[in-house]
């Protein structure tokens, strides 16, 4: 049995959200800052792809969370890039699953010292915002100045491990670079595969990808 003593009324109501179950964003117009709505996965990606901009203005000004589809019986992660997209505040994540999904998280929150909080970006916080990270040609997008330009180069490796340690075949490296982000910045572009060398391979190969939402 455990009792629970709360040290500090006022740090409680702070810190407490009351759940109150997604009806609708005119329903959840209603709701106060107080309460947050939880979601699954496949209703919160249906909104994603059909009601991003108001999924956007509703994540205003209530707290939503998404946990993983039930048939997700293999520890397998969401992936979350498009529901952070669109302002979603958690994304309930496998740990002990170190996949892609997990890697992405990572990298987005070891900013902020890495205290598991970061800002949303201006885009997801104005309340007459028109952004859509669905389209291409939103009016957001269209009103921008011209993309970044992020180029990389691919040097070299050293000692790469074969997937399969029981094959003793020679590996002929490549290495593939993606982009994660609102639709129109997705991309990926991989180098050349240096034949038969998984000891040192050198690429020296320079990749460019063109950024509208960094």
């Amino acid at each position: 049995m455990f009792l629970c003593v709360v040290v500090c009324k006022d740090l409680s109501i702070l810190i407490a959200c009351q759940n109150a179950t997604f009806k609708g964003f005119t329903v959840a117009k209603k709701y106060k800052h107080t309460q947050s709505s939880s979601l699954s996965e496949n209703k919160a990606l249906a909104l994603v792809d059909h009601h991003a901009l108001d999924l956007i203005l509703n994540n205003q000004h209530l707290i939503t969370r998404v946990y993983p589809s039930a048939y997700r019986q293999d520890s397998s992660n969401i992936e979350a890039i498009s529901l952070w997209n669109t302002g979603v505040h958690m994304v309930a994540l496998n740990f002990q699953t170190g996949d892609v999904s997990m890697s992405l998280n990572h990298g987005k929150f070891t900013d902020n010292n890495q205290c598991g909080y970061i800002l949303k970006p201006s885009i997801l916080r104005e309340n007459n915002t028109t952004f859509s990270p669905n389209s291409c040609f939103s009016a957001y997008l269209l009103a921008q100045r011209r993309p970044l330009k992020l180029e990389l180069c691919v040097i070299s490796a050293q000692h790469l491990p074969k997937r399969n340690q029981h094959d003793t075949s020679p590996v002929s490296p490549f290495v593939k670079v993606k982009i994660y982000g609102v639709r129109c910045d997705q991309n990926e572009q991989k180098t050349s595969a240096v034949l038969t060398n998984g000891l040192n391979p050198i690429w020296n190969h320079s990749i460019q990808f063109s950024i509208c939402i960094p």
